[in-house]
Order: C-alpha cells, then structure tokens, then sequence
C-alpha cells in the first residue's frame, strides 16, 4: 500500500509536469493554459539543399497566425535562423503581412533549433472563421544571406473553437493621455492571445509609436502593441 501510494504521487507529479505545455507553442511562449483544443497538428516537414524545416502546429486567433517549426541542417551554421515571409495567401487570395515576430526555445541544453513564427494582421487582411492558407518560411544561414531559403507550406485551419472560448470584456472606461484622453472599449481574451480596444482621436501612429502597458492584480507587467487601426477605434495586442 505504500509502495502504491509513492507511485502514485509521483504519477501525479509527472503528469502535472508534462500537462503543462501540451504544445511546443506553449512551451515556446511560456503558457501554461491547455491550448491544445485551439492548435491544429500539420507535421509536414521539408527539405532543400541540406535544410530541413518541420511545420508542427498552428493556431489561427482573430488578429494573428501562430506556428511552431523546427529547424535542422546537415551542415552547422553559427548564426542560423528564420524569419516569416511577408506574403501570405488566405483562400487563394495574396496579402502583405507587415507585422511579425520570431520566438526562440530558451534550452540551451538542446542543439535542435525550435522556433514559434507569429503573423500579425492589418486592416487589409480577412480572417476567416475557417482559411486555406499558403505561406513562406525563410531560413538564413548566415547573418548576411538576406534572402535565404524559402519553404512554402500550405494547409487548412480554423479558429472557431478558440472564438468560442473568448471572453469579451465591455469597459467603456476613460483614461488620461496627457492634456487628452482615450476610452478603453474593449479587452478580449483567451488561452492564446488577448487585445485591448482603445478609441482616441488624439493618436497619430504615423508620427508615433504607442503601446499600452497592463499589470494584473499580483503586479505582473504585460505590453500590448498596436496591430491595427481602424478610424478612431485602435487595437492593441500583447506581445509574447
């Protein structure tokens, strides 16, 4: 009874050390929610003149494309690495996503190279509850090779379980900008990404940049940066 009573407490640490990051985006950007519901496994994997590039998971939310790859060579590169190709196709139609982000596994201990590639989107790009999507994925091998390599990967996906699974808070709250004011309309959130509507006639990012800084109730620091403008009305997303 003893003997059974230690495994199964060791069991039980176990799993609540593995059910934490179900999913290497999870692991990669540190959340610690179950987000395998809303993650969509392609395991596709390519290669080309000695680079291999694996297209593991992605998840579609309503302001951005996250996808989790890895990366490995037959040859070692010092400063090799990957960045997002600006265009994509959404249901067979080509728009320019200006806005992404690289994330990179933080384990020193562990050669192979995995990375979280986030598209973010502008006013000009729709988002389907369900999408046919092709994208590119640039592998650069040194510093200096500009152009790199591109893998072209294509697959279907869907957010709809994750809307469904978004909290929509209504705050019509006014803040002090300075002289001026700005009324917070709206924080969505959900186990992946979470966005901040804020309406101001006083904002001009083409002269500036802005970002919105959040701290919850045990005094952690989140910043959210502006994705998207619409008229007045100004969306802010967090970033990481």
């Amino acid at each position: 009874i003893v003997m059974l009573g230690f495994c199964l407490a060791f069991h039980d640490q176990v799993y609540a050390a593995i059910s934490r990051f179900t999913t290497m985006i999870a692991e990669i950007l540190q959340i610690s929610n179950d987000i395998e519901p809303y993650t969509d496994v392609i395991n596709t994997t390519q290669e080309k003149n000695g680079i291999s590039v694996t297209l593991n998971e992605i998840i579609l939310t309503d302001n951005s494309l996250f996808v989790s790859v890895n990366l490995d060579t037959e040859n070692e590169y010092d400063d090799v690495g990957v960045s997002v190709e600006e265009n994509i196709k959404i249901n067979g139609s080509k728009y320019t996503c200006d806005s992404s982000s690289v994330y990179l596994k933080q384990n020193l201990e562990e050669n192979d190279k995995q990375y979280v590639l986030e598209w973010i989107y502008n006013d000009g790009v729709p988002l389907p509850k369900k999408a046919d999507i092709e994208l590119g994925i640039v592998v650069h091998k040194q510093i200096d090779d500009i152009e790199g390599e591109i893998f072209t990967f294509s697959f279907s996906t869907s957010k709809e379980e994750l809307q469904k699974n978004t909290t929509h808070l209504k705050l019509n709250q006014k803040i002090s900008l300075g002289k001026n004011e700005a009324v917070l309309r709206e924080l969505s959130i959900n186990s992946v990404a979470s966005s901040l509507k804020l309406e101001s006639d006083k904002l001009s990012p083409e002269k500036e940049q802005y970002y919105v800084e959040i701290t919850d109730m045990h005094g952690n620091k989140s910043l959210y940066s502006l994705i998207k403008k619409e008229g007045e009305l100004f969306t802010f997303q967090n970033d990481g």
